[in-house]
């Protein structure tokens, strides 16, 4: 049953038993008050019976028209009342009282007519003494059967009494027992009710605490169909759903832990891994920080930073040619420098290399933490210091094996936890080591370029097309024209170029825009007002976001007087050897003429 019809029927239970109390009631109380008319009634009846006897005596002492009227009309009222109301005398003893009443009105009505004919006011006292006796003898004779019928009313009216007494006892006593039946009705029914919910609800707190408590195998198997049955299926899906992906948590957390167990040990071991990445990290973020003058600098703090790292007492890094397949001692720990007394070996051929090459040709790291009993060793050659546990790690630049770090006499065994940690280290060291190289290889290069820059026979700029104006440029620059390096930062192209205007040498700027580059003569003015020769080459450099005019002029004035004065010597040359073959000319023609004659 549905919850709602559950609660319905709390509420309608109540309701039908009042209307059941109610219905009953009314019945009872209808019988009552029956009761109590047949009593009135009954009691008018001996009343009537009761004046019917007074008038019955008053009209044996008057013996007048008047009481005679007066007795027949209380006659006709007892008639009247006995054939209205006797039918409500219904039981076989109130019947066989009004029967008795009847005939005894039926009687005292014969016996009333006896009397005949009454003398008219005053004239009773008259009689003759027969006629008394007579009188007396019926008057007695009515007084006796209105004595017969008067407690036969009474007793009609004792019964109806008694009667109404009763049932409205029974009716007492039936709305105890009805209402007292329908508090316990209602007790048992509101406990059934409320069972029907409690329980329920218990089974299911009890289920969730159970399941709360771990016992996920836990089900109500509840066969309601109301809304706390559906609760308890859902339940019992849910619980199964749960159980069945705790369960499949519970193989992965199985599996989980078997692989943690595997690469991590306990928690204790990975509190110390996050520690080792801690000081990992701290090394590495100390020696960014740290400026070093030089990469062997670099390399052989790194070195004692791992050795540290990695919880050992003695290092070694060996740089490694792939293509030569050889390895060169780089840098040894300084507890090596002390207490290794053999000769250094500064290059190995790897194949002549011990175990603790084996990291270049296995491309892995490599464990030995029972370095003594190992087998297929070479041994240590004399002087050098004991060797308990090793891990050699190889050091990668993209796909290529660059260098060897090993570390030696951890006092325990060595982990996957430290061959992680040295990798991460000396990759990121590594980096470093690049970025320094790098870093050395700019400086020197930016160097180099300085000094060609700087040195340079030829005034080097680099312009800005914008402003006109050179943002870098060399000694030369400025220096061939006269002007100091800040006079010379502040001048634009056209205060010191006298060939063109600066419409023209504008347009020029286009014109190597769509070009790109070019090279040409032109005529530059000194701060002292001398006009130069000069021969430049430009073209469009871009660096970051803007393009630039990278410049380079040379001074041809000397070239170009040279030049004059090379040709002006040349046309003197050529006008000397005119002269001079027509004097060749000339002589020949008269050396010749004697022989023609």
């Amino acid at each position: 049953m549905k919850i709602r019809y559950k609660l319905i029927l709390i509420g309608v239970i109540p309701v039908v038993l009042l209307l059941g109390l109610t219905a009953l009631f009314l019945v009872a109380t209808n019988e009552v008050d029956r009761a109590n008319h047949k009593a009135i009634i009954a009691e008018e009846i001996g009343a009537t019976q009761g004046e019917l006897a007074i008038l019955t005596y008053e009209h044996h002492v008057y013996y007048e028209e008047r009481a005679h009227v007066q007795w027949v009309e209380k006659y006709a009222v007892l008639g009247k009342q006995l054939e209205e109301k006797g039918a409500l005398f219904d039981t076989a003893e109130e019947k066989e009282l009004m029967e008795r009443i009847r005939r005894a009105s039926k009687n005292i009505g014969f016996l009333f007519e006896q009397y005949g004919p009454h003398p008219t006011i005053g004239q009773g006292v008259r009689q003759s003494e027969q006629g008394k006796g007579f009188h007396e003898r019926i008057t007695a004779r009515i007084l006796q059967e209105l004595a017969v019928a008067s407690p036969a009313a009474n007793t009609l009216h004792e019964l109806s009494h008694d009667r109404a007494i009763a049932l409205s006892k029974k009716i007492e006593l039936a709305s105890i027992l009805v209402v007292g039946g329908i508090a316990i009705l209602m007790l048992v029914i509101s406990f059934l009710v409320i069972r029907a919910f409690t329980v329920p609800v218990r089974i299911l707190s009890e289920a969730f605490a159970a399941i709360s408590g771990g016992d996920l195998g836990r089900r109500i198997n509840s066969s309601a169909e109301d809304e706390l049955g559906i609760l308890s299926l859902g339940f019992d899906n849910m619980a199964q759903r749960l159980q069945e992906s705790t369960d499949s948590l519970h193989r992965l957390n199985l599996e989980l832990e078997q692989r943690v167990a595997e690469r991590t040990g306990d928690l204790s071991h990975a509190n110390a891994e996050l520690r080792l990445n801690e000081e990992r990290l701290a090394v590495l973020l100390a020696l960014s920080r740290r400026e070093f003058e030089a990469e062997d600098e670099l390399i052989r703090y790194a070195l004692e930073e791992a050795v540290r790292l990695a919880r050992s007492k003695v290092g070694y890094l060996h740089f490694f040619n792939e293509d030569q397949q050889t390895l060169r001692l780089f840098q040894w720990s300084e507890a090596v420098v002390d207490s290794c007394k053999t000769e250094k070996t500064p290059h190995y051929p790897l194949q002549e290399a011990g175990i603790w090459a084996d990291c270049v040709r296995q491309r892995q790291p490599v464990v030995h933490n029972d370095y003594p009993n190992l087998a297929n060793k070479k041994g240590l050659p004399e002087g050098h210091f004991p060797l308990l546990r090793h891990l050699s790690v190889p050091i990668f630049d993209g796909e290529k094996i660059v260098a060897v770090l090993g570390v030696g006499n951890k006092e325990e065994p060595y982990d996957a936890d430290d061959i992680r940690q040295l990798i991460l280290y000396m990759r990121s060291t590594w980096e470093m080591v690049k970025r320094k190289r790098a870093e050395t290889m700019l400086s020197e290069a930016e160097q180099r370029y300085r000094t060609i820059f700087n040195e340079s026979p030829d005034g080097i700029l680099l312009f800005d097309m914008e402003s006109g104006k050179a943002v870098e440029f060399n000694e030369m620059a400025h220096r061939q024209l006269g002007y100091s390096r800040e006079e010379f930062a502040e001048l634009t192209v056209s205060e010191y170029e006298s060939r063109e205007q600066p419409e023209e040498i504008q347009a020029h700027i286009e014109a190597i825009k769509r070009r790109g580059r070019d090279d040409f003569e032109t005529e530059h003015r000194t701060k002292s007002g001398e006009i130069r020769n000069v021969a430049v080459s430009v073209q469009i450099v871009t660096l970051g976001e803007h393009q630039y005019l990278y410049t380079i002029f040379r001074d041809i004035t000397e070239l170009r007087q040279a030049q004059a004065v090379l040709k002006h010597y040349a046309e003197s040359l050529e006008r000397s050897n005119k002269e001079l073959e027509h004097f060749a000319y000339v002589a020949s023609h008269d050396l010749q003429e004697p022989l023609r004659k």
